[in-house]
């Protein structure tokens, strides 16, 4: 599976246009470039892509994680200090018991990933579990066997059946690929909660704006290509709700979360 993961980033990285992404900006304006100095720079078109391509993920996971471990009883400090001694925190319970997951209902090769990222941050895995009641989640363990039979042994690519992908698709209302999803992502505006649409990114590099003769030069100009992206997934998301005007950004969503998670602990993940 890990090696499935290590492919994907490969295949993603690697895929010619894919999120707008062309590495003709590269090849057709680095003439004078050895080599080495030339896969540098298609290195960065790769990262820009894979980026993208996981910041989806990470959205999928949570369309996933709030249909497959709904909210449960909310952990507070005094209900720590009374069943902790219990052991609940190690062993599940009546009231927590792991997830099944098996072939029928394993989520998609790059959820499973992000899932997995996740679980490698215990402390802040922890926290959010229990923060959000999500105690299910975590004593529920990462389904290697599950997760093993859609992976190829030849090629690692990863082959759910067709139960997995209905049902997935039926939870979360997403394709199950997530090259399949739609070029849009909805957002809520933070301050006046109206429903706009955000492009996933906007960050296009399809032809060479300027030549470059020297590493440097061409490091300067693709990295203000990809920096220029302004949707969802970009560093610098720009977006006016379409019915108060106030402008949308990365910071005032997170704001939002936290304001939203504050006075309701429940929210999800």
């Amino acid at each position: 599976m890990l090696e499935c993961f290590y492919r994907l980033r490969q295949r993603i990285g690697s895929t010619e246009g894919l999120f707008g992404i062309h590495d003709t900006v590269v090849l057709a304006a680095s003439a004078s470039l050895n080599d080495d100095d030339r896969s540098l720079l298609l290195a960065r078109l790769a990262e820009k892509r894979w980026a993208i391509y996981v910041a989806r993920a990470v959205d999928r996971f949570h369309a996933w994680v709030l249909q497959v471990a709904p909210n449960q009883r909310m952990m507070s400090v005094q209900l720590l200090a009374e069943e902790g001694h219990k052991g609940m925190l190690c062993e599940p319970t009546s009231f927590h018991p792991p997830l099944d997951l098996h072939k029928d209902n394993m989520p998609p090769a790059d959820v499973s990933m992000v899932w997995h990222a996740y679980m490698l941050n215990p402390r802040a895995y922890l926290e959010d579990c229990l923060r959000f009641g999500r105690l299910r989640l975590w004593h529920t363990r990462f389904p290697w066997q599950a997760a093993a039979e859609f992976v190829n042994s030849e090629t690692f690519a990863y082959k759910p059946g067709q139960g997995a992908k209905g049902t997935f698709e039926h939870m979360t209302s997403i394709p199950y690929d997530n090259l399949s999803m739609k070029g849009e992502r909805v957002v809520e505006c933070p301050a006046c909660y109206a429903v706009n649409r955000a492009l996933w990114t906007t960050c296009v590099s399809d032809s060479p704006k300027s030549s470059f003769e020297s590493l440097a030069d061409g490091e300067a100009i693709i990295d203000g290509m990809l920096a220029s992206g302004h949707g969802y997934c970009d560093k610098g998301l720009e977006l006016n709700c379409l019915f108060c005007s106030k402008a949308i950004t990365h910071e005032r969503l997170a704001a939002r979360r936290y304001q939203i998670r504050k006075l309701k602990p429940n929210f999800g993940l």
